[in-house]
């Protein structure tokens, strides 16, 4: 076998299996899109509640809580725990908005 087809094989190998794993990763995406929406339904709810007893939106003890939390699940995992705090302070400051858009909606 020639060099260049030698390089072609491997190369169209390496692409399909970069294929077979883009296709894992969308799977995976759509999975984290459909668990986002749940949150937001769930985060609505609760900032109705909020919004009837006059509570205020941002729980900072909680959001703590929660990114300690989650870090350390992160750790187990193998996962930067500087990725999870970034991920999560845009959760969270999403959420904080969709509540409070919600709640001026009342």
């Amino acid at each position: 076998m020639k060099k260049s087809s030698q390089y072609e094989s491997k190369n169209k190998e390496a692409s399909e299996k970069i294929e077979v794993y883009r296709k894992k990763i969308d799977t995976i995406d759509a999975k984290i899109v459909d668990l986002l929406s749940k949150r937001i339904n769930l985060i609505l709810k609760i900032g109705a509640i909020k919004n009837s007893l006059n509570l205020p939106i941002r729980s900072a003890s909680r959001e703590q809580k929660l990114l300690q939390s989650l870090k350390l699940m992160a750790n187990k995992k193998k996962i930067p725990a500087e990725l999870i705090k970034k991920v999560y302070n845009q959760i969270l400051s999403s959420s904080r908005k969709l509540q409070e858009r919600t709640k001026s909606q009342v």
